[in-house]
């Protein structure tokens, strides 16, 4: 028994193999559907529940799965025979002056150069040694200075007539990397404006410049010839970008040998981690938070979770409700708001409350804090607010003392660069790994004006007898969230109906 495969392009092999052998990958290729459960499908036993990666009509796989169809192959005990000249390869020399280049574009922040950090000399050697594969560095770990970098190393790789595509989440994203990238090319004779084109809103998705800074929505369904344009691709901040999208965009640029993804942590849902791997290649872990605490890159942090017990009354409307109508009572709950409000009042420094839901609790927040504490500076952001109008907030706040900014998670998630934050209040709960490390990573940069990040996770208690609320399921969830990152926690009881 024999699996032969052929490269074709930059995303797919050719499979060749008997019907038994292909029934056998495309099982070893599948994964479960979250949810699929509850779909009349399953339920009527018209699907296993189960989709696989392997293109069985076309019998293509990905590349980026080679590795797991090379061990499922050793395991079953069948030949594996795969031609990759297709594939473009790299020479020492090619690498030699990747950290030549960064030797001479060294980090810069704030004006000021700072020194290369082994994580970020091994993301480089990582990325350009393999052409493939997602980066884990986590929030504050100098990760917008390695796609410089890479970017610029590419660009002398391509032809001059070749583009490098970097995907962002979203439009704050896309101008602060063009900020980033502004400040580290400051007096290297490289003019940022004249290279790189912004793709985003009603911006022109054509450009004759070789680097284009392309906000996800964007990047969907465009033409084939669009896409056959770019040599290099980079997912920034990928775990961020749906899995399906990713996928989409990443499967459509057959010509891009360079794929890279940037991550702090990939989903745990095995298909979405699996989608993202099979277009862009291996998760590659260089670092983690705590390490780079241990290592003082980061501020040291203490994590002190308030666990509200809430009024009878408001317990046994809750109970059994589902999640929709119990966040929907908790985050309108006057006591609870109280509580909020009189929490960021005992708070010294730049405080910044996070929050989910814009109408139901955020902007009403925003409102309290800003009629309770006249004293203080107090910024909003939410989804509403203008991309440009955002980018001037982050900037005013990270200039103030003792501000405060309340602010949603989706927007101030996504690689928003804020060093100057003292206190993180969680007004609202998440499970999200990814949400939850990336809401801390805003507060765990490097600032002179900080030693320290307190954070403040609010968990709201409305158990009866043997039953556990979605809110507090969700608080359990985010303290293991952090024993597996090795943060140190505390929990304080707070009893608001008392």
């Amino acid at each position: 028994m024999i699996v032969s495969l052929k490269a074709i392009n930059q995303v797919w092999c050719k499979l060749d193999a008997t019907p038994e052998i292909r029934e056998k990958v495309k099982q070893a290729c599948s994964f479960d559907v979250p949810g699929a459960e509850w779909t009349s499908q399953m339920k009527n036993g018209f699907w296993d529940g189960r989709v696989s990666l392997f293109d069985t009509k076309r019998s293509l796989f990905p590349i980026g799965l080679l590795p797991n169809l090379e061990k499922f192959c050793s395991e079953e005990k069948i030949d594996f025979d795969c031609n990759l000249d297709a594939l473009v390869s790299i020479s020492d020399d090619s690498i030699e002056g990747l950290l030549a280049l960064a030797d001479t574009l060294p980090p810069r922040v704030d004006g000021k150069t700072l020194p290369r950090h082994p994580h970020q000399t091994d993301a480089l050697l990582e990325a350009c040694s393999r052409l493939r594969g997602v980066l884990e560095i986590p929030p504050g770990g100098g990760k917008s200075w390695v796609v410089y970098i890479l970017i610029r190393w590419l660009q002398l790789q391509i032809p001059p007539e070749a583009k490098i595509l970097l995907v962002v989440p979203g439009i704050g994203l896309a101008n602060q990397i063009f900020s980033d990238f502004l400040e580290y090319s400051e007096d290297s004779g490289w003019a940022v404006k004249d290279h790189v084109h912004k793709i985003m809103g009603g911006e022109e998705k054509w450009s004759e410049k070789q680097i284009h800074i392309c906000v996800r929505n964007s990047a969907m369904d465009q033409e084939q010839d669009w896409y056959d344009q770019y040599h290099g691709v980079i997912f920034d901040e990928c775990h961020l970008v749906k899995a399906e999208s990713v996928q989409s965009i990443a499967s459509n640029l057959v010509n891009a040998w360079f794929r890279i993804g940037t991550t702090a942590t990939l989903d745990k849902v095995e298909l979405n981690r699996f989608k993202i791997i099979s277009v862009l290649g291996p998760s590659i872990k260089l670092v983690s938070t705590k390490e780079l605490m241990d290592q003082n890159l980061l501020s040291d942090m203490e994590i002190e979770i308030l666990e509200l017990k809430h009024h009878p009354e408001l317990v046994q409307k809750v109970k059994r409700r589902t999640f929709v109508d119990e966040y929907q009572l908790v985050y309108t709950d006057p006591l609870r708001n109280d509580f909020l409000v009189n929490l960021v009042k005992m708070s010294s420094g730049n405080t910044m409350v996070l929050f989910n839901f814009v109408d139901l609790h955020g902007w009403p927040l925003y409102e309290r804090i800003c009629t309770d504490l006249p004293d203080r500076k107090v910024y909003y952001i939410s989804g509403k607010i203008s991309g440009p109008e955002r980018e001037k907030i982050r900037k005013e706040f990270n200039k103030q003392k003792n501000a405060v900014l309340v602010a949603n998670y989706q927007t101030v998630g996504v690689g928003i660069n804020i060093p100057n934050i003292h206190n993180i209040i969680f007004a609202s709960g998440s499970k999200s790994i990814i949400r939850v490390l990336q809401a801390i990573g805003r507060g765990l940069r490097m600032s002179k004006n900080k030693s320290m990040l307190k954070l403040y996770d609010v968990v709201d208690n409305l158990c009866w007898k043997s039953y556990k609320n979605h809110l507090f399921k969700h608080g359990v969830h985010r303290k293991q969230i952090y024993r597996e990152e090795r943060f140190k926690f505390s929990t304080t009881k707070i009893d608001l109906g008392a």
